[in-house]
């Protein structure tokens, strides 16, 4: 799957739209990759499509290339979500760790200490976070939780992991 974001990658920076795009957009650079894996299909390794952010530090734009029927489609949002981290590029030679490998991994971790929560949807997200390539998969559970866990994308380690409430009152 990983093989799959790569060219997916190569199929977008390709395309008339990135190119027209990149024409005013000088700085654009890959930020991550978001895959959502839904109940029924994710043990069934029908994993559907990515969807590739690429973002402009210069005019703090993100656009989002997703493939429709075949076709890449291009969302523009001028306002993202503004955090404490920047965005960093992503570095594909450091991706080491296949989607595979690390969907394995998380389930391992998931069924070790959080046997109880039981998976309703997983976001996969490869992204640069502190400089450091990582995956990061969120789980939501069907007891309304979310389980976060990052992973270097380079050694598999793993980094950091978090169960939450989705909603919390209060």
């Amino acid at each position: 799957m990983l093989d799959k974001f790569k060219e997916d990658i190569k199929k977008i920076e390709s395309s008339k739209e990135f190119k027209d795009i990149k024409k005013t957009c000088k700085n654009l650079m890959l930020a991550d990759g978001l895959i959502l894996l839904e109940k029924e299909n994710y043990n069934l390794g029908d994993y559907g499509d990515w969807q590739v952010d690429y973002f402009e530090p210069d005019s703090g734009c993100m656009f989002s290339f997703t493939f429709e029927d075949k076709k890449i489609d291009v969302k523009k949002t001028t306002e993202i979500v503004k955090t404490d981290e920047s965005v960093h590029k992503l570095n594909l030679d450091k991706l080491k760790i296949s989607f595979e490998a690390i969907l394995e991994k998380t389930e391992r971790i998931r069924e070790k200490g959080y046997s109880n929560e039981k998976p309703y949807k997983i976001i996969l997200v490869i992204q640069n976070r502190k400089k450091q390539d990582i995956w990061n998969v969120t789980y939501l559970t069907a007891s309304f939780k979310t389980l976060n866990l990052k992973i270097s994308a380079e050694t598999g380690d793993l980094i950091e992991e978090s169960l939450k409430p989705l909603i919390s009152f209060g």
